[in-house]
């Protein structure tokens, strides 16, 4: 499990070695960080405990343990952690078991750090409750063992612990996915998540440096870790760590890797503590997906680094995206206003307050396709603090924060309270510096990324390969074009000021959808057409869209599909025809296809796909694409083109209500964009708004020869095409490039035939107590002069109208035919039945066919011990011998 942690630790594993432990009751596993001997606070390693006994086995809520963590050479924390006069409460601690067959059984409070002081060499944890239930084996509680471990760490960062836990505790292997100071009643953390990074303050401290003494025990910074029991009091309440009343010592011992950092005179950047330290949360995205979430960053100014800045001098901080990620949305475009963000100083009680102008820091440049965001920062870090009656500029101790990105809540949660206090200079990142606190006032710089044209590899490729970060660099007051260019490559920045902060890792690139080849796959039902017939109605066509089969579409360079009838076949109808105001647009329903394992949104809008000419007379319906299929679906916070799992469709050559009956539903649940094929891309799910594509072909032109398929082509064209919705006929249509498209699957929607394709509707019914009226129907075209309909049984004539309605009722199955001939001597044949149950059309006599029927019928069929029933026609003996 260490292992696979390891991977993720690239805040920590800057420099430094990894330890592998000792057999003891509780294993260290540390890792090591170089540190400037002199640093006011300095990142160290993390600490990862494995407890593999039951050496908890007396705790309790009532009676707790309590493990002290001292830090040697004088080193003491640097920021207040756990410190309750300052509104910072105990941080619950995850547990997690990495041993098959066990489940985690430790309540969420089981371990908490209960006192974490800057100043101070010493971290409190509290242990209470029992190890002897930590885990769950076989549905019964056990505790730690070497076969069972059960794990926790210190020294991570929030996305340190959620890349750990958080799936872990999904599968009930932790207790919690990341470390927090709250629980609501589900055991579910209701408060935001914490880091435990480890920070020292090694400014009067006796640690030396690796360059000029080479003995470890001078240059390496340890923790001594012991556990006392629950007569220990004043940890969580008393004001100096010395006034704590020690208990006494447990038998729990300790594995010896207990090095954090090692001593060296390198501070990291040539002579200057970075100004700017991060705390950011990792978020997983779609290696390839457009608008893709990235995750949260607050960032602190922890020294005097901008002191030169001023109003008339100002700095400007960019945020470059790597591996070829852009924006996907603008926040602030050129000459537009800014957004300010809140600078807040997190103390509180009596502490110092904040002396800050609202208008301090800002982003200026936020553009969408473009790969860096933008800050200006206008006022010197000299005098941001004011204790007392002294000025002072930010400091570890002191650090003032601010919310680079995030949300509406992460900026308010985080500055209103304290801009009540004076300790925030904004309630919230604002546009307006004037509001009162209202929180319509507050602006969402939430981070969304398009990857869609990046190189990012997915996890498990290596970090290099898979983190999104933003590059921070920071250029002075000889910077031009950043609030005014209207392309970023006119931008001039000649004199960076210093490196004053290192990557911020904001995304793990992964393959949240499958991979798929550019496919559309159609499928079509083929009716048989009369070869002279002047309207004939073709089958359904049904197009299965897989991969990015439309990268390049978009409102203002459209790409086309254009659909040609072959053999000479033209269309008979007007649809859509907007140069003669015949007929606007039809917005064709988008559908991703429904899978058990996952639910995907269908986020296309709805005029994405569009009928823009359909004329009678000429041989092609035309179709226009308006955004990239890389945008139609989305799965959680992730966007990507159809694929082989979330397989989007669109039908056309269809009825109103097979258009509604099958888009509705998926409307409703957001898997269409459209409750049906309409005229009305506003369509708000209504039914009457959905028309019927039915397509009709004039043959008299049709110059194949009898019997033979009638096919539409299909070839895409991009936005370079003209005259699509504006010429008057189809031959001044300017085509633009071919667009490569793989069809696949069947092209046929017809096949002519020189008998009249006459057909019966319904050609099968069942007889229950109504009349049934059947209809004889004939291509539009044709001129009926005789029509018969015959008993193929008795032979007798039933009727010599087109509908034939069957009174009196029939006592058996009765089977038909009817023959109809035109004004030119050709002869059309249609068969139908009408099945009758032996057992009479009304099996409870109650007047009605009802359900009651059917389940009368079930019981006889039971009770008669037949061959075991196939389906509903068994039960209804209306087929009794399953091999017919």
């Amino acid at each position: 499990m260490l292992n696979n942690r390891v991977s993720f630790w690239f805040p920590l594993l800057l420099s430094g070695l990894f330890f592998q432990p000792l057999q003891a009751d509780i294993e260290l596993r540390t890792t090591v960080r170089d540190v400037f001997i002199r640093d006011v606070c300095a990142l160290t390693g993390r600490i990862g405990f494995s407890v593999t006994s039951d050496d908890f086995a007396d705790a309790s809520p009532a009676n707790p343990h309590y493990i002290r963590l001292r830090l040697d050479h004088g080193a003491l924390t640097c920021r207040d952690i756990v410190n309750p006069s300052k509104n910072l409460d105990p941080i619950l601690i995850p547990m997690e078991v990495d041993a098959p067959g066990y489940t985690i059984n430790a309540d969420p409070t089981a371990v908490q750090i209960v006192r974490w002081r800057a100043g101070e060499p010493e971290i409190w944890l509290r242990v209470s409750e029992s190890s002897s239930r930590w885990l769950m084996f076989n549905e019964t509680p056990v505790p730690p063992s070497p076969s069972g471990r059960v794990n926790f760490d210190l020294g991570l960062d929030i996305q340190g612990y959620v890349n750990v836990y958080q799936t872990e505790f999904t599968l009930g292997r932790a207790s919690l996915p990341f470390p927090t100071r709250d629980l609501n009643r589900s055991d579910i953390p209701s408060s935001p998540p914490v880091g435990t990074l480890i920070e020292v303050d090694l400014s009067q401290s006796n640690l030396e440096a690796i360059e000029v003494i080479g003995r470890p025990e001078e240059t390496t910074l340890n923790i001594d870790p012991i556990v006392f029991d629950s007569q220990t009091n004043g940890v969580e309440t008393s004001a100096d760590y010395f006034a704590i009343q020690l208990g006494q010592l447990t038998s729990v011992a300790f594995s010896d890797e207990r090095i954090i950092g090692r001593g060296t005179l390198n501070n990291g950047d040539g002579g200057s503590s970075p100004a700017l330290r991060w705390e950011t949360t990792v978020n997983e995205f779609h290696y390839r997906g457009f608008c893709e979430r990235a995750g949260v960053a607050f960032g602190r100014f922890v020294n005097n680094g901008f002191s030169n800045v001023s109003r008339e001098k100002p700095a400007y901080l960019k945020f470059d995206l790597n591996h070829g990620s852009t924006l996907c949305e603008t926040l602030v475009a050129p000459g537009s206003d800014p957004i300010y963000l809140a600078l807040f100083l997190e103390e509180f009680g009596d502490g110092p307050t904040l002396n800050v102008p609202n208008d301090a820091l800002s982003i200026v440049r936020w553009v969408a396709g473009e790969s860096a965001v933008w800050l200006k920062l206008t006022a010197s870090t000299e005098n941001w603090i004011r204790d007392g009656l002294e000025s002072l500029p930010p400091s570890v101790v002191h650090s003032v924060r601010f919310t680079l990105l995030g949300s509406t809540d992460n900026s308010h949660d985080a500055s209103r309270d304290l801009f009540v206090e004076n300790r925030a200079n904004l309630p919230f990142n604002t546009r307006n510096l004037t509001t009162s606190g209202d929180r319509v006032d507050a602006v969402s710089t939430t981070l969304f990324i398009d990857a869609s044209s990046s190189n990012f590899e997915p996890l498990p490729a290596p970090a290099e390969d898979s983190v999104l970060e933003m590059i921070p660099s920071a250029w002075d007051d000889t910077t031009a074009g950043v609030e005014t260019a209207a392309d970023p490559a006119q931008i001039i920045f000649r004199d960076g000021i210093f490196l004053f902060s290192e990557e911020i890792p904001l995304g793990r690139a992964s393959r949240l959808f499958p991979d798929a080849n550019a496919i559309v796959h159609l499928t079509t039902t083929v009716r048989d057409v009369f070869e002279d017939g002047t309207c004939e109605r073709t089958g359904q066509m049904r197009f299965r869209i897989e991969g990015d089969v439309f990268p390049g579409a978009a409102e203002n360079r459209p790409q086309y599909l254009r659909l040609r009838l072959s053999g000479g076949a033209v269309l008979c109808e007007t649809r859509v025809d907007t140069v003669a105001n015949q007929g606007q647009p039809i917005s064709l329903a988008l559908r991703v296809l429904e899978n058990p394992e996952v639910h995907a949104e269908l986020v296309a809008p709805p005029d994405t796909l569009q009928i823009v000419r359909w004329k009678a007379n000429e041989n092609e319906i035309w179709l226009k694409v308006t955004t990239p299929t890389s945008r139609w679906i989305r799965v959680n916070n992730s966007t990507s083109s159809p694929n082989t799992r979330d397989v989007v469709e669109f039908v056309l050559a269809d009825s109103a209500v097979e258009s509604f009956t099958r888009n509705s539903t998926a409307f409703s649940q957001g898997r269409a964009n459209l409750a049906g094929n309409t005229l009305n891309p506003n369509n708000n799910g209504a039914f009457g708004d959905v028309i019927d594509t039915h397509l009709g072909m004039d043959l008299t032109s049709f110059v194949l020869p009898t019997p033979s398929f009638i096919e539409f082509n299909a070839d895409s064209f991009d936005f370079q095409t003209v005259g699509v919705e504006t010429a008057q006929i189809q031959n001044q249509i300017q085509l633009g490039d071919l667009v490569p498209l793989s069809l696949t699957g069947d092209l046929q929607i017809a096949q002519t035939q020189t008998d009249l394709p006459l057909r019966i509707d319904p050609e099968i019914s069942v007889q229950g107590l109504e009349v049934i009226t059947l209809d004889a129907l004939l291509p539009d075209g044709v001129v009926p002069n005789a029509i018969r309909w015959e008993n193929l049984e008795t032979g007798a004539i039933l009727s010599q109208d087109f509908s034939l309605a069957y009174d009196p009722l029939p006592g058996r199955t009765v089977s038909m035919r009817v023959l109809v001939t035109d004004n030119l001597g050709r002869v059309g044949e249609a068969f139908a039945v009408i099945l009758v149950n032996p057992d009479g059309l009304d099996l409870n006599g109650d007047g009605q066919n009802t359900i009651e029927d059917l389940r009368q019928a079930a019981r006889k069929w039971s009770s008669e011990n037949k061959t075991e029933a196939k389906s509903v026609l068994d039960l209804l003996h209306i087929r009794i011998d399953p091999k017919k």
